[in-house]
């Protein structure tokens, strides 16, 4: 490669301003969620047994708060593993990272919609889609700088590769399946997106297993 090739306009090695960017976003997102956390209008002097059942009340505020805080997390935790892989970056990425962080800032709104109205449909689905698109946009991410190893290091594994793409992909797929489910019954779709953390389990248990028979058949080179 040229040199002017190797040091072109919007590409270069070394990721941490995008993660340091991306983890300032994260933070805000997460920040914001929690303002929609508030009790109604309480009367001057309101006594024990009114304030007791306004708490009660936030309760739904409150799940959606811990569901879209996890979520996000989840979504930090992905995007944080990428970026150990990741070791070079060129325009096209920083696009699609933008992309992704322009959802992750837009969370904080479904959520609190759904913190209103979680038990209508038209809330759920929201949610669902604007958390598909948004685990979408990080495996896209992903799937343009593992491609032909374009911005990873040439000795990562294919079996590697597949993997963090597949971990992506449960997240969206479950999200997608949710939204139908939503139009039928908002209450169940909600409580199968938690069908994320065994899937994501059981895929990382597979891999290991996979991982581990691979290298007891591969000869011992030593």
């Amino acid at each position: 490669m040229s040199e002017a090739g190797q040091h072109r306009y919007g590409a270069g090695s070394g990721t941490e301003r995008i993660t340091a960017f991306s983890d300032g976003v994260f933070a805000i997102a997460v920040t914001l969620l929690v303002l929609d956390l508030k009790l109604r209008d309480l009367p001057p002097h309101a006594s024990n047994a009114v304030l007791a059942q306004a708490l009660i009340d936030t309760a739904p505020q409150i799940v959606t708060y811990v569901l879209s805080f996890l979520i996000v997390g989840l979504y930090w935790i992905t995007h944080h593993r990428l970026f150990a892989f990741i070791k070079r970056y060129d325009s096209t990425l920083l696009w699609l990272n933008v992309l992704a962080l322009l959802c992750v800032g837009f969370l904080p709104f479904p959520s609190s919609v759904m913190s209103e109205y979680g038990n209508l449909p038209a809330a759920v689905v929201l949610f669902s889609a604007t958390l598909a698109v948004t685990g979408l946009a990080q495996t896209v991410i992903w799937w343009y700088a593992s491609s032909n190893w374009r911005l990873v290091d040439r000795d990562l594994e294919p079996d590697l590769i597949r993997y963090v793409m597949l971990r992506g992909l449960i997240a969206v797929a479950v999200f997608l399946l949710s939204i139908p489910a939503a139009m039928i019954n908002p209450t169940a779709a909600q409580l199968g997106w938690l069908l994320i953390f065994p899937g994501l389990a059981v895929l990382t248990r597979r891999y290991a297993r996979a991982d581990a028979e691979e290298k007891a058949m591969t000869p011992d080179q030593n």
